[in-house]
């Protein structure tokens, strides 16, 4: 026999060996499935937010009036200036998430820059047609098709759906694909909105948003992609209070398991000061016990890490891609980082505890039954 062998010791104490291990499932799974979860939806958000301004700026008035035409001549003879689409009033169209609800955006187009404007945006029409200007139609985002289970032929609109800001009901006849999650409907003149994307030539797009950010602030609503990358790093800090829910759970969860071995080490005296007596010296039964409890917790790490992904695989299948998420992610490098610190620690910490009972323990004591 190998004494203190950690193949042997798990073999004969199956119950005790998956105590141990459970802890470090339990604990790999919460992380890998709460930063997966998290890190989906900021995943969604950026690809709503951040993703449309790669390929164009806004501009608005602020006093709710047009922008005068020196304004725009000025812009338009910039030499990092492609294109210019106006927009009558921006409305939008609600969608739900797990534990969130947001809204993505209904944009007025003369039917003359609709074709243009998905092409600089990056975007495509899969299905049915545009809208014809004068009707209340509207070509949906693909998204927003498939979170709200809509199709060419349904309505949208306040008649359908209270929470909407598009005014009324308006009839699917196109499917749009892009980032932006951008809808189109007709243009209204009466509801302009003061608002253009400017789209810029191939890789100047910073350049543009330089240019704009000159203009005063006091007068004009500019977004460009370094500002909203700005505005959007803020109102995620949800990522890092996750942060810290997470190095907070990781001490208690190091300081359990340490506990618990502790108190199996504890139950395992005997055999402990029996080795010793025998001519195992203490450092060479720290390292069994170290050995011991790095095998169980890489296997703890190993088996929630496959674990989580797999049920992170029936989630995405069974709710984000109903949803419209399909860039749903598997598992994150953070939760993989994070999980192997959880095992790591969890190895060390419990060896402090160990290597002070083994110090404690005295060989001869054990021998004559004391």
């Amino acid at each position: 026999m190998k004494p203190l062998s950690s193949i042997i010791y798990a073999k004969n104490n199956k119950g005790k060996t998956f105590s141990s291990m459970q802890a470090i499932v339990i604990a790999v799974f919460f992380i890998m499935i709460l930063y997966t979860f998290f890190q989906t939806i900021e995943v969604l958000q950026t690809n709503k937010t951040i993703k449309p301004m790669e390929y164009s700026n806004t501009i608005a008035s602020l006093d709710e009036k047009d922008i005068n035409k020196e304004t725009l001549d000025e812009i338009k003879e910039k030499d990092m200036v492609d294109y210019i689409v106006p927009t009558s009033n921006i409305y939008t169209l609600r969608y739900m998430m797990p534990g969130i609800s947001d809204r993505t955006k209904v944009l007025g187009l003369k039917e003359k820059d609709m074709s243009t404007f998905l092409e600089k945006q990056n975007m495509e029409l899969i299905s049915g047609r545009l809208p014809k200007e004068g009707e209340k139609e509207i070509a949906i985002s693909e998204f927003s098709s498939k979170n709200r289970n809509s199709n060419i032929g349904d309505m949208v609109g306040t008649d359908i759906n209270e929470f909407d800001t598009l005014p009324g009901s308006f009839e699917i006849v196109g499917i749009l694909k892009g980032d932006g999650f951008y809808s189109i409907c007709p243009w209204k003149e009466d509801e302009f909105s003061g608002k253009y994307f400017i789209f810029p030539k191939e890789g100047q797009i910073d350049k543009l948003g330089t240019y704009l950010e000159s203009f005063d602030k006091g007068k004009f609503d500019i977004a460009t992609l370094e500002k909203t990358k700005v505005d959007f790093d803020s109102s995620m800090d949800i990522i890092k209070t996750l942060d810290l829910i997470t190095i907070i759970s990781l001490v208690v969860i190091v300081i359990i398991v340490g506990i618990s071995k502790y108190a199996e080490f504890l139950n395992r005296k005997e055999e402990i000061g029996l080795l010793n007596a025998l001519g195992y010296s203490k450092g060479h039964l720290l390292k069994r016990a170290f050995l011991e409890v790095l095998v169980i917790n890489i296997l703890g790490l190993l088996i929630g890490i496959l674990i989580s992904v797999g049920v992170n695989a029936l989630i995405k299948q069974g709710l984000w891609s109903k949803l419209g998420v399909d860039l749903a992610l598997l598992f994150t490098w953070k939760s993989m980082f994070m999980s192997l610190l959880l095992a790591m620690f969890t190895t060390l910490f419990t060896l402090i505890p160990i290597n002070n009972l083994i110090n404690k323990i005295d060989p001869i004591k054990t021998v004559e039954g004391d």
